[in-house]
């Protein structure tokens, strides 16, 4: 099991990520436009900056959603891969069986 306070903190990052998510797609859009110029861009770069870090989905970390383990995340189930095969093994995922069987 990872720590409490990581997997409470990526919890707290994704609700920030959705609430400032239009106005960083509306930036991106405003700053992508050819049709401006370049003072116009920057102050559009300076605006996008001031939003707080952790408002950028890229700095979100992918876990387990059972454990909150951050390596071996497989994203089609949401899992670790340790918590992967546990589940696979107890024929709790559809779909999914041994190869060796």
């Amino acid at each position: 099991m990872s720590r409490k306070g990581a997997m409470q903190r990526n919890k707290k990052q994704e609700h920030i990520i959705e609430k400032y998510k239009v106005r960083r797609q509306e930036l991106k859009e405003q700053i992508y436009n050819k049709d401006i110029s370049i003072n116009q861009r920057m102050e559009l770069y300076w605006k996008l900056q001031k939003l707080p870090r952790y408002s950028s989905a890229t700095r979100l970390r992918n876990r387990c959603s059972i454990t909150g383990r951050p390596r071996g995340y497989i994203s089609e189930f949401g899992i670790s891969r340790i918590t992967f095969r546990k589940l696979a093994r107890d024929g709790m995922l559809a779909g999914v069986r041994r190869a060796s069987w």
